[in-house]
């Protein structure tokens, strides 16, 4: 692929752009670390702080790739919502994290498990950990 110049990209195409470079656990540390900004991508990563922030491979495919550009990072809160998911975080956690309320974390796994049911759905240590709360509590 060669370099893009003089323009941005916007959307869903850069998220799948962005995944596919840096995979998805790359992707994540770039969205946390600056979803929602205009990141400007230096030629020499190693001279920058990006390589601290996204990790040095990171930030060398993206300089390689984006070098001397204003690069719109998405904040992709869907896949971050699953990812969290994935990794056992409870609704209100990942709402406080992704800066929304727990009834939208709720209608983001409802469109994911029609889009996506294998990511959509609570993970068993999720659904044990709350029965065993419940249970607890009650």
């Amino acid at each position: 692929m060669g370099k893009i110049r003089n323009h941005e990209v916007y959307g869903s195409d850069i998220e799948r752009e962005l995944i596919d470079l840096l995979g998805e656990e790359g992707f994540i540390r770039l969205v946390e670390a600056f979803g929602g900004t205009r990141l400007y991508v230096p030629i020499h990563s190693e001279r920058s702080s990006l390589g601290t922030l996204i990790g040095p491979e990171n930030a060398a495919l993206l300089s390689k790739r984006y070098a001397r550009i204003f690069l719109k990072v998405p904040v992709s809160k869907t896949l971050r919502a699953i990812r969290y998911r994935e990794a056992g975080l409870s609704n209100p956690d990942i709402a406080t994290r992704l800066v929304i309320t727990e009834s939208a974390v709720e209608q983001i796994f409802r469109r994911a498990r029609k889009t996506n049911p294998e990511r959509g759905n609570r993970p068993p240590t999720c659904i044990d950990r709350r029965r065993r709360l419940s249970n607890e509590n009650g």
